[in-house]
């Protein structure tokens, strides 16, 4: 069997960014569709909303496809471009295709890297880095809520992550997907320590909720940079300070 061209884009690119070649034909198109939905998700207003709306139609119709050029664009995003990055982990959630499930659970398991400058206010880059993988989570919950059993797994695999809000996001992903499965409790009462139980009892959070830190002037009480959700604007990714390891 040939092999693909070697510019032809794949999941993996998401981790090995690569210098940009013109893409061809459906190609083409994707991606200016997947640039057309980080666009409006950087927009405010009803007009945006629909815009999110109608791009996410259009790339759910090539879910598979679809799912590469987010990686892509992925992997050409520049590390500190955090809106852009958090609008595609939000695109590929907002596809609501198994497709999309391998590229959330990498993003989560990709290690947080340490922070890469001391933050003048507001985040550092750890905190923003660990609030990308959370959005990943909470489209892994999506997927496990449709019952795709792998995207369970996964959440529950999760709570082995050293990063707190990590195991928290996946927790409260999992009780979202699965209310009122008692296996589901018990799995995760398993796999958390002791101590961390109560994380099973902890009220979900929205965006406009969580109390930001008083020196970002982007992030105040009920306003939020995360792209709206047009498949599901019931939840949002926790935004909160920097927690601990453990």
């Amino acid at each position: 069997m040939a092999k693909p061209p070697r510019d032809s884009p794949r999941v993996g690119d998401v981790l090995h960014p690569r210098r940009r070649s013109a893409p061809v034909g459906g190609h083409a198109r994707l991606r200016a569709l997947v640039r057309n939905y980080v666009a409006a998700a950087h927009d405010v207003g009803e007009e945006a909303d629909e815009r999110l709306r109608r791009t996410i139609d259009d790339l759910r119709r090539e879910s598979a496809p679809a799912v590469v050029e987010i990686a892509r664009a992925l992997g050409e995003a520049p590390a500190k471009d955090f809106p852009a990055r958090a609008a595609l982990i939000h695109a590929a959630a907002a596809l609501e295709h198994s497709d999309a499930l391998p590229l959330l659970v990498t993003l989560v398991d990709t290690p947080v890297p340490p922070e890469r400058e001391a933050p003048s206010h507001g985040l550092g880059t750890t905190a923003e880095e660990i609030i990308l993988r959370t959005t990943a989570v909470e489209g892994v919950g999506r997927a496990a809520r449709d019952g795709d059993e792998a995207a369970l797994s996964a959440l529950i695999r999760f709570i082995e992550s050293p990063v707190f809000s990590i195991r928290r996001a996946s927790v409260q992903a999992a009780l979202f997907a699965r209310p009122d499965d008692d296996a589901v409790r018990q799995r995760l009462l398993a796999a958390l320590p002791r101590d961390q139980h109560f994380l099973l009892d902890l009220k979900q959070l929205s965006v406009g909720e969580v109390e930001q830190p008083e020196g970002d002037q982007h992030r105040k009480r009920g306003q939020s940079t995360a792209p709206p959700d047009p498949a599901d604007r019931r939840r949002q990714p926790d935004r909160e300070e920097p927690p601990t390891s453990r």
